[in-house]
């Protein structure tokens, strides 16, 4: 896309569509802009990049009429052991587990207006969708996945999850943290929470199952919000060494910090001051679907223009132990 276009070309060609009647172009125009947008935007996109999918990939299900698909997840085995001679193994079936997910439709505000209105804006008309369709999409995908990761990894730090019976949150503000005493975003408990995917798994209390077969996974991306990653700056060079003036110079440029990639969203009312997630590589992680990509909608009634942005999408979390959470402050 030339992005070099004046705007007030542009609002005049979206104008000449909606004036023929030509309404399928006049989608057209703007779904390639709002979907280029919302790709770049989305959390979720940036953590499981979204993957077409046609209706006849769906599973029928006999519990509703909603679109659904199966996933097969990786089995699980048991270790081999040291035996005497003479013994035989022992039979196990080969079984395997699935887990499904579940779609949903998203849809803008609905924006109506007089096309005489519209012909006398001098700047891209579409940004009303940019700055306001497209941020609905993606907090509307945004908090329902943060959500389902903080029913995974619990709301109470340092205690195991009643999912996956695994210590996946720890909160470094209190003195029962991995640490043992209180601490604050210092290079101890940065580096203490990227060992959260990588540590073995073991049975707790809460465990919904008893293999104790090992789990473990390595930090792919980890989220804080910019005021949170500005912390990083206050690092001194004996810290984090020549990081800390590479830092202080080019501020939160870096995408990579300590080995373990960073993503930094200004979205401070989806992800909080002070905490961080960790999320394993999107394969060992889970899936997110899109059976209709965001797509625009435009409808001329005589003089009238309606125009709303829509979608239809599913993500689930496969493997509840590629998510971790830390609390620094």
């Amino acid at each position: 896309m030339n992005t070099n276009i004046p705007a007030k070309l542009i609002n005049d060609k979206f104008m000449e569509k909606i004036a023929s009647n030509d309404l399928n172009k006049a989608a057209e125009v703007a779904t390639d802009f709002t979907r280029l947008t919302l790709r770049e935007e989305g959390l979720l996109r940036k953590i499981l990049p979204p993957q077409t999918i046609t209706a006849a990939e769906l599973d029928k299900q006999l519990d509703t009429d909603e679109p659904v698909k199966i996933i097969d997840k990786e089995v699980s085995q048991p270790l081999s052991m040291s035996v005497g001679f003479a013994t035989l193994p022992k039979n196990r079936i080969m079984k395997g587990d699935r887990y499904r997910v579940d779609f949903a439709r998203i849809l803008s505000p609905s924006y109506f207006q007089d096309v005489r209105r519209l012909e006398q804006y001098d700047y891209d008309i579409r940004n009303v969708f940019k700055e306001n369709a497209i941020k609905d999409h993606m907090t509307a995908e945004d908090v329902p996945f943060f959500a389902a990761v903080d029913a995974i990894v619990g709301n109470t730090g340092n205690a195991a999850s009643s999912v996956t019976g695994k210590v996946q949150y720890y909160d470094f503000s209190t003195s029962n943290n991995p640490l043992g005493s209180a601490v604050n975003f210092d290079r101890n408990s940065i580096v203490e929470a990227t060992k959260i995917l990588s540590k073995g798994y073991t049975p707790g209390p809460n465990a919904l199952g008893k293999d104790s077969t090992p789990i473990r996974l390595n930090t792919d991306l980890i989220l804080m919000n910019a005021n949170t990653g500005r912390e990083y700056l206050k690092l001194q060079h004996s810290n984090i060494g020549d990081l800390s003036t590479d830092l202080f110079k080019n501020g939160l440029s870096a995408t990579t910090i300590l080995g373990h990639k960073h993503l930094f969203t200004m979205k401070d009312d989806v992800i909080p001051d002070g905490v961080a997630y960790y999320f394993a590589a999107p394969q060992f992680l889970g899936k997110f679907y899109e059976l209709e990509q965001p797509t625009m909608f435009v409808d001329r009634r005589a003089f009238m223009v309606e125009f709303f942005i829509y979608s239809s999408i599913g993500a689930s979390i496969g493997n509840p132990y590629g998510v971790a959470k830390a609390k620094f402050f």
